[in-house]
């Protein structure tokens, strides 16, 4: 836990931009979409959605010191896991035709708990 009380994460964090319909254009749009955060927290298996919950695993200062010690496979795999929750989710509920996809904007690796 942070110095607030919140629970941290050990996990990837991704923030991904989510298309949705424009109107005007009749078709789907980053422009006209929302971006959304996703946490992959390793230990629940889970996907976080909600920000309250994920603020504080991603929560740094400047001279937090960076490093990645998750292997690539593995990173691969987590995101595959993301974008299929995405697809699953998001992109059902706004009936998304085949094609659309999300676009990944940032990701970080969280592997200090």
């Amino acid at each position: 836990m942070d110095a607030n009380g919140w629970q941290r994460a050990v996990g990837v964090f991704f923030c991904y931009a989510l298309p949705a319909l424009d109107k005007a254009l009749n078709d789907f749009t980053e422009e006209a979409g929302t971006a959304r955060w996703y946490l992959y927290d390793i230990d629940r298996g889970a996907i976080l959605e909600d920000p309250g919950e994920i603020v504080a695993s991603v929560r740094s200062k400047p001279e937090t010191p960076r490093r990645c010690t998750t292997n690539q496979p593995t990173l691969v795999e987590i995101r595959a896991k993301v974008e299929k929750h995405i697809k699953n989710t998001y992109l059902k509920r706004v009936d998304a035709p085949a094609g659309v996809s999300p676009s990944l904007r940032c990701w970080m690796e969280l592997n200090e708990g």
